[in-house]
């Protein structure tokens, strides 16, 4: 297990491996956020930015 966490490591620190974001709300639009999370269209990732 040790290994493939290595593995793991190395892709994230390397660039290899990037998150697919389907899209970024602010922290007022958590609301809309969690609305189309739970519509089961969102193709990647659902952000809600904090700042």
């Amino acid at each position: 297990m040790e290994k493939h966490l290595s593995e793991i490591k190395t892709l994230i620190e390397s660039g290899k491996n990037k998150p697919a974001i389907d899209k970024v709300y602010t922290f007022s639009e958590s609301v809309a956020a969690f609305l189309h999370l739970a519509s089961g269209r969102a193709k990647g990732k659902i952000v809600v930015q904090i700042n």
